[in-house]
């Protein structure tokens, strides 16, 4: 099943950006181990109309000798030629204020899957329950453009028995806080830079919306579409 979820939006003046910024979104995937195999979000993240990048999170299997698409994990499926920071299979955990300069980038290949956090103590790049921020970059025509995405994985052993199944949980949420990327090709931006903005902004845009607590931006030229999606 596929659900759309909308946002709406109050206009409020304000000078065009050169960074075209989410405003805060807090979308959360969440799936438990109660038979549900994963959930998605499709992400859009500049609006126009092809999605960019799915997240995914996935609560296991109670057999411990799964395979390892079975295992609780958290990861990305690179869509439409969007790259991230990583390697190895890995996306690249980063902290406010480093730069997309000089980061190793993984490009869109055949659906590139890249892990974000995988089994018990959230091993893998991201720590458990804190917020990061990864990298991005759009393909716009012959252009790249280059952004930041701040996610939070959190992977829930309490009520599980985790110390005999070391890869399955009781609950993993993953959550997608706000993103924001330069309106300039091959233009490098620092993690959480948003242009100056306080609320949602887009590339030559001179009405910055701010954005309430629903699903789809759309700021003309730059805005955003989430699918969620579920599988039992």
């Amino acid at each position: 099943m596929k659900k759309l979820i909308q946002l709406s939006l109050v206009g409020s003046s304000a000078l065009a950006s050169t960074i075209s910024y989410s405003g805060v979104q807090n979308l959360s995937i969440t799936v438990a181990s109660n038979g549900e195999t994963f959930q998605a979000m499709d992400v859009d993240f500049d609006g126009d109309g092809t999605i960019d990048m799915i997240f995914r999170v996935g609560a296991g299997d109670s057999d411990p000798s799964a395979e390892w698409d079975g295992r609780s994990s958290a990861r990305i499926f690179l869509q439409n030629g969007t790259g991230v920071a990583g390697g190895d299979g890995n996306v690249q955990p980063l902290l406010i204020g480093d730069s997309t300069e000089w980061l190793p980038w993984v490009a869109q290949e055949f659906n590139e899957q890249m892990l974000l956090s995988l089994g018990k103590d959230g091993s893998g790049n991201f720590p458990n329950g804190e917020d990061r921020y990864l990298a991005f970059t759009l393909k716009k025509d012959n252009d790249v453009l280059k952004g930041w995405a701040l996610v939070n994985v959190s992977l829930d052993f309490t009520s599980f028995n985790a110390t005999q199944v070391p890869y399955a949980v009781n609950r993993a949420t993953l959550t997608l806080q706000e993103w924001a990327y330069s309106c300039a090709a091959n233009e490098n931006i620092e993690m959480g830079d948003k242009g100056g903005a306080t609320g949602a902004s887009g590339c030559g845009v001179e009405n910055v919306p701010e954005p309430s607590t629903f699903g789809l931006l759309a700021l003309g030229a730059a805005g955003l579409g989430i699918l969620k999606r579920r599988k039992a």
